[in-house]
């Protein structure tokens, strides 16, 4: 990335697991006023996507498909809502306005992936590369540059082209690394100007287990246990609760294997169930969303300043709410809520204004309480369980 080793990280919904006695999910020692400032100057904040999950245009402008197309539309029962990408939220045609909330937040940098068979769409470039996806992704660019923000692209982010699926199995085939090697470089080729830092590929332990050792996501190649495979229908596992201050541990851990690389945080989020009985109103009410990124923040300050850890950015995932793989629409990450009876239509949660307020340096508020029923989240008096949270 930038032309020199770093190490992405991709952290979502908890740390670690918590040891027997959680701390508080909000320390007494996070400042009122807690906010970029305190970070070292440079430190880049972004958000983050993913094509398959937000882009939409799936059949459409030379896009050949890829294997959660086919999955989806052949396995709909292993999606929880038996839903699809291939609408999603449409960032294919509104990426001009998404782009520009992310401007307004005040972020630095806006994560997204290329859909590998929307440049090429059989996956091997010998059969042709599609311009109109090229044309796309260059627009895309331009417009995060031209809003200020710094493209940090990934090159796979789980939408493996269809074609390469079929003619020899994918990842299973070494012909791949020679396939993957000519889409690389023709990313760096028509977009390396203005690209500086690379994802290579978004989360491989996730990828393997959840594709070929669970079969759960496409190609769901280990069919025979799938369907005992929990699909993760939202976060509300009991045994699991959210731990900041793992975050710090972490990242302290990596510096000290890896001979302290350079780090990005390139997801670290937080879901919650799509509540249908919500109204937009209510739903947009996400405290505990503030408090878990607050939290978090805070602990990657304290990795940097405790154990000087060379840490230089931090992506919230996600920027807005998206099509989540085999949970489907169930389920949110967003700081922007998606409407989806309401024509797609995005609004601000409390906690993409908290984040405004963090980046701009606006804040002087009150800690957050650290009490809080959602799932994932303890009551500070309890320690091991999640019961009492209604």
């Amino acid at each position: 990335m930038g032309g020199s080793k770093a190490l992405a990280l991709a952290i979502l919904l908890i740390s670690l697991l918590a040891p027997a006695e959680p701390e508080r999910i909000l320390g007494e020692d996070i400042p009122d006023d807690f906010s970029r400032s305190y970070f070292p100057p440079g430190f880049t904040f972004g958000t983050a996507t993913s094509a398959y999950q937000i882009e939409g245009a799936a059949n459409k402008f030379g896009r050949g498909p890829s294997t959660w197309d086919e999955f989806t539309r052949d396995f709909p029962e292993r999606i929880v809502d038996a839903s699809n990408g291939d609408v999603a939220v449409d960032f294919y045609n509104r990426y001009r306005e998404d782009i520009a909330r992310i401007k307004e937040m005040g972020l630095d940098a806006f994560r997204f992936s290329i859909s590998w068979s929307r440049v090429i769409p059989s996956g091997r470039i010998r059969d042709g590369v599609n311009e109109q996806g090229i044309e796309f992704y260059n627009n895309v660019i331009n417009e995060t540059i031209a809003n200020g923000l710094t493209p940090f692209v990934t090159l796979f982010h789980w939408d493996l082209p269809q074609g390469l699926q079929d003619k020899y199995g994918g990842f299973l085939n070494r012909s791949i690394v020679d396939d993957f090697q000519d889409y690389a470089e023709l990313c760096f080729r028509r977009f390396g100007d203005r690209v500086k830092y690379w994802i290579t590929l978004n989360e491989p332990w996730s990828y393997i287990s959840f594709s070929y050792d669970f079969g759960a996501h496409a190609p769901g190649r280990c069919v025979g246990i799938s369907s005992q495979v929990p699909h993760r229908k939202n976060a509300h596992s009991p045994w699991l609760y959210v731990y900041p201050k793992g975050i710090r541990y972490l990242l302290n851990h990596t510096k000290n294997k890896y001979d302290n690389p350079v780090i990005y945080i390139t997801e670290n989020g937080i879901d919650e169930h799509n509540n249908e009985t919500q109204s937009p109103e209510e739903a947009v009410q996400d405290q505990w969303r503030t408090q878990y990124y607050q939290a978090h923040l805070w602990n990657v300050l304290g990795s940097i300043r405790e154990y000087n850890v060379n840490v230089k950015g931090y992506f919230a995932w996600s920027y807005l709410d998206n099509y989540d793989w085999s949970i489907g629409y169930t389920s949110r990450f967003g700081l922007f809520y998606v409407d989806y009876k309401d024509n797609l239509a995005r609004r601000p949660k409390q906690s993409a204004e908290w984040f405004q307020k963090f980046l701009k340096n606006e804040l002087s508020i009150d800690n957050i309480p650290a009490r809080q029923c959602h799932s994932g989240f303890i009551e500070a008096d309890q320690q091991n369980s999640l019961n009492g949270c209604q």
